[in-house]
């Protein structure tokens, strides 16, 4: 994995740990809220959902300043902004932390789209086959984050309430430095300029006649498939550390369980980009999302041992086709890539967003448990989209 010795491509990894080690603190702060502002499900899905709206509306938006004016400096600032609100809303500990944490998600905003066409664009100019594969570990980074962020900050709740959360914040310090060093170095590094520079070979692999087929209605039913899909992997993220919580467990040992799912997201990533590079987007994407839908209805509601097991299964098998979609998106758009990822994560985070708060107004009336189970059949018809919109061929044709 060259690409991994790129200091532009570690940076903007780096930076990726980070923003997802701070965006995983959101349900854990909102759950540890519950007893100081006597908030319920309803709240914490409403509230989780304003937030990931928010970034998701934002981002197309961001990644379309990036490539029109190189506004790179966008990607280190997003966490820098995220940091300074974490930290206010920490210190402040009342329903402002909420209000901050909403305006705060405007850092993820402007992070992801910019980090993502950095970190492919990077990939891409060491001319290294797989661009699926370094995706994926980019956003391996990220999955890294969301499972150690909740284990830190569970422990950090525990022991020291909101203000630990900003030892979590000056951790982040010197990520940022390094990535607004290396941005700034390789500011003139444009992802056109390295779509032209590339060989034949190399603009097959991300053109879209040879993933999608053809038809208007292919973008709206692959936007369809991202929310489906995204659905039951956001209900994990959001709602695990409160049905570990209504089990009895302490802020500590929830964010230990919840690491589970996203530490299982980590790994599924990258063994996901490796098999689309190996095999194909369809095929990948079939095998990976059949596998998830026995484990994401099994995991809400098991116990002892079986339980991180299944969490675990469960986060790697949904979360390996999120970098196939990345980088099938960014084959729209293979001149504007930094717009292509803002919108894919965008209908990715916005699809987290709806499950969130569909599952949280359930969740008040319902079991939790059963509620997170039904986000399965989701997951379902958008394995059945798989088969409408991809082709058969694998991406190296």
């Amino acid at each position: 994995m060259k690409f991994l010795r790129d200091r532009l491509f570690l940076a903007n990894s780096l930076n990726h740990l980070g923003v997802d080690i701070l965006n995983a603190q959101k349900t854990m702060i909102l759950t540890f809220m519950v007893g100081i502002l006597g908030i319920g499900n309803t709240e914490i899905g409403l509230y989780s959902t304003v937030m990931q709206v928010v970034a998701a509306l934002m981002q197309p938006l961001f990644g379309l300043l990036t490539d029109r004016k190189q506004t790179y400096w966008l990607a280190p600032f997003g966490l820098l902004w995220m940091v300074t609100f974490y930290a206010i809303g920490a210190y402040l500990a009342s329903w402002w932390t909420i209000w901050l944490l909403i305006i705060g998600s405007l850092g993820s905003a402007m992070f992801h789209p910019v980090g993502t066409e950095r970190a492919t664009t990077s990939a891409r100019r060491l001319t290294v086959a797989g661009v699926t594969t370094a995706s994926a570990t980019f956003f391996l980074f990220g999955q890294l984050g969301f499972s150690i962020g909740p284990i830190l900050g569970g422990q950090l709740l525990d022991s020291f309430g909101l203000l630990g959360i900003w030892g979590l914040c000056l951790l982040a310090l010197p990520a940022i430095g390094f990535s607004f060093y290396q941005n700034y170095k390789f500011r003139n590094l444009h992802a056109a300029d390295v779509a032209d520079a590339s060989g034949a070979q190399k603009q097959e692999r991300l053109h879209k006649d040879d993933i999608f087929v053809k038809g208007r209605w292919v973008l709206a039913a692959f936007a369809i498939l991202i929310i489906l899909r995204t659905m039951p992997a956001h209900i994990g993220m959001v709602f695990l550390p409160k049905l570990m919580a209504d089990q009895g467990m302490s802020a500590g040992w929830q964010g230990f369980i919840a690491a589970f799912f996203m530490g299982g997201a980590a790994v599924g990533g990258v063994l996901g980009g490796m098999l689309a590079d190996r095999v194909g987007y369809r095929t990948a994407l079939l095998w990976t999302m059949s596998v998830a839908v026995p484990f994401i209805w099994l995991y809400p509601v098991m116990s002892g041992i079986w339980l991180p097991i299944t969490i675990f299964i469960a986060g790697a098998t949904v979360g390996a086709s999120h970098p196939m979609l990345v980088v099938m998106a960014q084959s729209l758009f293979p001149k504007s890539m930094a717009m292509a990822s803002g919108l894919v994560l965008g209908f990715i985070f916005a699809g987290g967003s709806l499950g969130g708060a569909i599952g949280g107004y359930f969740a008040d009336v319902y079991d939790l448990a059963w509620v997170m189970q039904q986000f399965v059949w989701g997951l379902v018809i958008a394995i059945v989209l798989v088969w409408v919109v991809v082709k058969t061929q694998s991406e190296n044709g």
